[in-house]
Parts: structure tokens; C-alpha cells; sequence
């Protein structure tokens, strides 16, 4: 299944515990409180993004869910087979792949369904390469190989995100903004948009910061032969620097006087997951102070009682449930950490916790 932001949501709204804690008493007013249908509870709300997983791969037969049992490539039916968290074999999930997979010509990905299965570094240049593909990804062309873009985590390997969706909420009629990877999903989640950027930078670090040579692909508008990509997959055009102004929820956030922490792996790094570093006004202004590594932070936020109202998390790679050759097991208990520490504190009962993928 190929990676969709926003593919599943697990809400925790603050009226019971978070699988053994006490909720408190409600405390009602605050910066959440003030608009049209009447007060609320919330105070604080905590933005878990994880990664490069669909609502199917991690909820598939969840009671009451809407789920696939089948999927269709190059003619093909394939019934979704069940594997591990930590799973080597990581679909590539680029614009462009996207676009080849499901395009009608004698091009159509199904012809080569690729995946990394050696990550970056020396043995890339040792790989097959391919029109339009990165040199370490590896061509799949047998069924059998196919079949592993349609499968689903074993449920016993992920039960916290289960017992959380059971207890709370879980949306299965999410959809993403893009059809691509992090680094646009990643804008989209603090700005709503990505200045129509549709793929990594082709260089780190990611951001403002990035060398000189550093530019990110953007969607083609109106343009009969792309510079990038074509013919194939000819969608996308050679675009600016991964530097961006437009307004993002942090300058909601400041004008509203509502306080805001970005959780990080690491700052100025390229691969941190800081939607904020290609973001001008925030990485080169005072806001900076707010982007906070490493993510564990939070816990020690939360539990000295120096939770801001808004926060997001992102994940360090063996904790992100990302496939491929560096994947681990580690998200769930994360995750979960995060929301027992919330009820073991003083915010149990004015924070709303949103998870997502």
C-alpha cells in the first residue's frame, strides 16, 4: 500500500483513561474555549505523525471499519496477505511512482513495481537503474513480489494502536492531500499546502538551510512537455529551493497568543521530519526556538507540566512504523507512551490526542 498522509486518525478526545489511567475533572474556557458552539474542555492538543502507512495496512478487519480484502495491479487481483511491523520491503512512494502505477500506458508500474530493500548509500550504485527510478530501489516483476505492496501489520504486533481505537476513535474515511512522500505531507500538516511541491528535495538538509543546489520538484500546470519525468511519468517540473514564506498554523497559533512546540528526532539534520526548517519566517525567526529535539522532550514536557497548547510529534526511525531496511517495531509502545504520560499527568483531562500516519 502506498504511503497516504492522513490515512488513519486516532482521536482521544479527554472523557475516560488512557488504558489504566484516573480522568480528572474538565476544565472548561481556556484558548480552545472561545468560539460559536459554546466552551470545551480542550485545552492542549498533541499531533502524533507517524509513518508511510495506509489506513488498510495497520486497521485492516477492524470491527465496523471500512477495509480492502483485495487489490487490483496490471490485471491482476491480489488477496492482502498479513506480515510484520519491522518489513523489509518498503514501496517507493514518490510522485512519480505514484502517477506510473496508475497510468494506462505500456509504461504502467505494474510492469516493475519497485521497492527499496538496501536503503541509501554505496550499494545503491550497484543496483539495477531504471528510467525515472533511483538507483537503489530494486525491480520487482514477479507476482509473488507484487503481492507484497497488498498486505496488512500483523494486529498482535500493534495492539496498543488497536486498544486505542477501540477505546476512542478511529476515522477510516481519512484521505491524504497529496500522493507522494514526507517531506510535502510533512507541509501539509502545518500549512495546509506545500506551495505545490509533490516530492523530497533532491539534496539535504530538506530546508532553508539546504546548499545552493538543492531544489524539490513541483506538479506541472498547463505544460505539454515537462523538463522532469517525461514522457513517462511527465507531470512534475524542476521547481525552487525547499525554502518557503507562505503562512502556516504557527502564525495562527502566535497571533491567538496559543503556545506551540514542534517535537523532533533531531534539528538541522535534513531527515528530522521538521516541516518548520522549509519554513523562512519560522527557521529564521524567533519561532525557531520552538522546534524541540529530541522528540522524547515531550514526555519530560508533560510531565513537568510545561505542555504547550499545541504540539506536534514526529518519531525517530526505528520508533516511526516506517518499512524498509531500517524499519523496527518500536511505534506502537511510543505512541502509547505518549498517551499514558498524558494520563498519569495534570493535562489527562484538557487534551485532545490525534495520531496519525
Amino acid at each position: 500500500m502506498k504511503k497516504l498522509a492522513l490515512a488513519a486518525v486516532v482521536a482521544l478526545a479527554a472523557c475516560s483513561s488512557p488504558m489504566s489511567s484516573t480522568p480528572g475533572q474538565g476544565v472548561v474556557g481556556g484558548p480552545f474555549g472561545h468560539h460559536s458552539g459554546g466552551s470545551t474542555p480542550i485545552q492542549h492538543i498533541i499531533i502524533i505523525m507517524q509513518e508511510n502507512r495506509s489506513f488498510n495496512s495497520l486497521f485492516y478487519g477492524f470491527p465496523g471499519a471500512k477495509t480492502a480484502k483485495f487489490g487490483n495491479g496490471h490485471g491482476t487481483k491480489y488477496t492482502v496477505e498479513k506480515v510484520n511491523l519491522a518489513y523489509f520491503f518498503d514501496l517507493n512512494h514518490s510522485h512519480t511512482q505514484f502517477l506510473e502505477d496508475y497510468d494506462q500506458g505500456k509504461d504502467d508500474g505494474w510492469d516493475a513495481l519497485i521497492a527499496n530493500v538496501d536503503g541509501d548509500g554505496p550499494l545503491c550504485e550497484n543496483k539495477v537503474k531504471a528510467q525515472n527510478q533511483p538507483c537503489c530501489w530494486v525491480i520487482y516483476k514477479k507476482p509473488l513480489d507484487r503481492q507484497r505492496a497488498f498486505s496488512y501489520v500483523d494486529p498482535t504486533q500493534i495492539v496498543p494502536y488497536w486498544t486505542m481505537a477501540k477505546e476512542y476513535a478511529l476515522g477510516d474515511n481519512a484521505f491524504s492531500s497529496n500522493n507522494g512522500p514526507t517531506f510535502v505531507s510533512h507541509q501539509y500538516l502545518v500549512a495546509g499546502q506545500s506551495g505545490h511541491s509533490v516530492e523530497v528535495p533532491n539534496g539535504q538538509p530538506w530546508g532553508c538551510n539546504a546548499n545552493r543546489w538543492v531544489t524539490v520538484n513541483l506538479l506541472a500546470y498547463g505544460q505539454a512537455h515537462p523538463p522532469v519525468f517525461s514522457p513517462a511519468t511527465g507531470h512534475e517540473v524542476a521547481g525552487p529551493s525547499p525554502c518557503f514564506s507562505y503562512p502556516t498554523i504557527a502564525s495562527n497559533l502566535d497571533a491567538a497568543g496559543i503556545t506551540w512546540k514542534y517535537y523532533a528526532q533531531r534539528t538541522d539534520s535534513g531527515r528530522e521530519l521538521d516541516p518548520f526548517q522549509a519554513i523562512e519566517p519560522i527557521w529564521n525567526g524567533p519561532d525557531r526556538a520552538n522546534i524541540i529535539s529530541p522528540d522524547t522532550k515531550v514526555l519530560t514536557d508533560i510531565s513537568s507540566g510545561n505542555l504547550s497548547n499545541v504540539s506536534w510529534v514526529t518519531p525517530s526511525g526505528l520508533k516511526s512504523d516506517h518499512p524498509g531496511p531500517q524499519s523496527g517495531s518500536g511505534g506502537p509502545d511510543w505512541v502509547a507512551s505518549i498517551v499514558i504520560a498524558v494520563g498519569q499527568s495534570q493535562y489527562w483531562d484538557s487534551t485532545a490526542v490525534i495520531i496519525m500516519w
